[in-house]
């Protein structure tokens, strides 16, 4: 009993967030993005959808606080995306990707059969999708001649379209709503060091350069904002957990050394991180901790010590869960080892740094 009382009450709030969605009526407005757009600009992606009240068919102009720039009308539509045929282009400067901008929806432009008529269209709002019967407005005496010569102009260019010759895909360009990502990084790297040996009573420290082999392998979780707008939209932060291991030669003695980090970052992405199948890029830093250990073939000494990174990097959603990963960054680190001598604590320093190419995958959950 109490499942199908479940049931009843999910079904019950599905079909109350369906009906929510009821078509734009006329002068209503909309704050949209064009995500994409052809190269002539006569067919655009934007990022709202039957979610939003969209329907096939609507009429709408595009504006922005300077006065109109487009017109155009819905050719295809899904929950969160739809594309648009532009039949008047007014500013083509602005009908760019990722272009913020509004829409207010307009009458449909209809056509009728009576060439004394000429171009007419319906005098009265109704709601967009609503189908209109010319001959019959004829005869109610509803119709009205259009003069408008922008109203003409529209008619014409609409009429005269190829749709079919410049078209984008909807799925090309649907959304991941997953808000978590789990990825998994690896690079084998080669850094360039700094070996700081610390003063003491009776000694004085000196400095050295060396290079060292450095193999990594870093797991990340990653939490996105799927339901923001705006700047926080392109956000990601991030916690990482990364093992290390760097040999080195130094006068002909070999030195292996292991590091344990934790860090977190901070991404930002230059277009919606949530388009599957098509390439975005980002920019992200990390910092963190490290607990060391270094092995001499004498002796294991451990420390602690702190890192940074900054980079640049690109990933590629395989549909709504999966993706792959590259980016370039510029890593960091530096480790503190105590060391008794005769009674004096000496602090040695062990310094990495340059540039290292990092590759994974990752997955989108919950």
């Amino acid at each position: 009993m109490k499942i199908v009382f479940m049931s009843f009450v999910f079904i019950f709030f599905s079909a109350s967030s369906f009906a929510a969605a009821k078509p734009l009526e006329v002068d209503e407005k909309l704050t949209i993005r064009i995500l994409d757009t052809s190269a002539s600009k006569k067919t655009v992606l934007i990022n709202r959808g039957h979610e939003d009240g969209i329907v096939v068919d609507t009429h709408a102009k595009f504006f922005l606080t300077t006065g109109v720039f487009a017109r155009g009308v819905a050719r295809k539509v899904s929950p969160a995306r739809s594309i648009w045929s532009i039949y008047r282009i007014v500013k083509p400067e602005h009908i760019v990707g990722q272009k913020v901008a509004n829409i207010k929806i307009s009458l449909p432009i209809k056509l009728t059969e009576d060439p004394a008529q000429g171009i007419v269209y319906e005098n009265r709002k109704y709601d967009i999708g609503e189908p209109v019967d010319v001959m019959d407005a004829n005869k109610e005496g509803s119709e009205v001649q259009m003069e408008d010569l922008e109203e003409r102009k529209d008619l014409g260019a609409l009429m005269s379209e190829n749709s079919s010759s410049d078209t984008l895909s909807i799925a090309n360009y649907q959304k991941s709503p997953y808000q978590f990502e789990l990825g998994a990084l690896a690079s084998f790297n080669f850094f360039s060091g700094t070996k700081t040996v610390g003063s003491t009573s009776t000694e004085i420290g000196s400095e050295t350069d060396y290079g060292t082999s450095n193999l990594d392998f870093t797991l990340s979780g990653e939490k996105l904002f799927p339901s923001s707008n705006g700047f926080l939209r392109k956000i990601g932060l991030r916690g990482l957990f990364s093992y290390q291991s760097t040999s080195t030669d130094q006068d002909s003695v070999s030195t292996s050394t292991t590091n344990t980090i934790l860090g977190l970052g901070l991404s930002y992405y230059f277009s919606d991180p949530f388009v599957v199948n098509k390439i975005n890029y980002f920019l992200e830093g990390n910092l963190g901790t490290v607990t060391a250990e270094i092995d001499n073939g004498t002796n294991v000494d451990e420390g602690s010590g702190t890192f940074y990174s900054v980079g640049f990097g690109a990933k590629y959603l395989f549909g709504k869960r999966f993706g792959a990963l590259a980016k370039l960054e510029y890593y960091s680190n530096t480790n503190s080892f105590d060391f008794d001598v005769n009674g004096d604590i000496r602090t040695d320093e062990y310094s990495l740094s340059g540039p290292r190419i990092l590759f994974g995958f990752f997955a989108r959950v919950f």
